[in-house]
Formats: C-alpha cells, structure tokens, sequence
C-alpha cells in the first residue's frame, strides 16, 4: 500500500504537501503542522516528507507524483488527513 497505515508523524523540521483540503474547514490544520514545527508547501518537491490527502476530493495526479517519489526515495510518506489530525491531537 503507498498510503501509510497508523503512521508516526513527526512534525518537527519536515516538510508537509497537502491534496484535497476543504478550504474554510481543513486549512487550519496547515497552521497546527507550522506550530508544531513542520513546514507547508504548495506542491511536491523532493524534499516533501509527507503527502497529506483528504481522499474524498485529493487529486489523484498529486497522489500519483508522490508514488513515483516513493519509488525514488524512501523519505516522502502519503499519509490521511484523519491521521494528521489525531497525531495532532495527540501531541497536545
């Protein structure tokens, strides 16, 4: 599977990509992952250590891009939204 399961999410210094956010509800959480320490961008680089997607309305053509990063390299994560929130959540 290229979407991580319960994954371990550390905010800290790493670079986070979003696909399918709501704008007027999820884009608060862009400034919670900046609070903890990690870093938004726009887009995919290879730098991006997660892919964050909300699977309802995520494009598929980001989601297929950072599955040919995956294939390159092992440090970029397709994570869900739901897990960022509790990861969140859970680290006060």
């Amino acid at each position: 599977p290229f979407i991580e399961v319960h994954p371990d999410i550390d905010f800290k210094g790493t670079i986070f990509a979003f696909s399918g956010l709501k704008s007027d509800r999820d884009t608060p959480i862009i400034q919670k992952v900046i609070d903890k320490g990690g870093q938004y961008r726009k887009g995919l680089s290879g730098a991006t250590n997660y892919l964050v997607v909300n699977p309802e309305v995520a494009s598929w053509g980001m989601i297929e891009a950072a599955i040919e990063q995956q294939q390159k390299r092992d440090n970029i994560k397709i994570v869900l939204l739901e897990d960022v929130k509790k990861a969140l959540a859970s680290q006060g």
